[in-house]
This record gives C-alpha cells, sequence and structure tokens, in this order.
C-alpha cells in the first residue's frame, strides 16, 4: 500500500509500505480514498515537536 511518510524538515514523500496487519480483535483496516495533512500537523512536518509529544 502506499503512505505519506515524514523524511525529514519539510520533506514528505509518498511510498510503497507493507499491507497492515490485524492483531487484535478490536482491530480494523480502513480505506481511503482521499486523504490531506491537517493543518494543525503543519508544525510537525517543519519539525517542531511540542514537548509532550517527545519520548
Amino acid at each position: 500500500m502506499k503512505a505519506l511518510c515524514w523524511e525529514g524538515v519539510n520533506k514528505l514523500a509518498v511510498d510503497q509500505v507493507p499491507d497492515p496487519v490485524l492483531r487484535n480483535d478490536q482491530d480494523v483496516v480502513v480505506r481511503l480514498i482521499a486523504g490531506t495533512t491537517c493543518g494543525s500537523d503543519l508544525h510537525l512536518i517543519g519539525g517542531c515537536i511540542p514537548m509532550g509529544m517527545q519520548r
């Protein structure tokens, strides 16, 4: 399947990735016809990761 992948600050790519795997009884796979990056995610694309999101 294809996925939008973050490759670095301000660098996105559409890559071929493995198909999802159902691991639990509650898991589902959802097929998207179209998608976009939410405006609230733009700081992540630019490399700014808020303190609450860092591991």
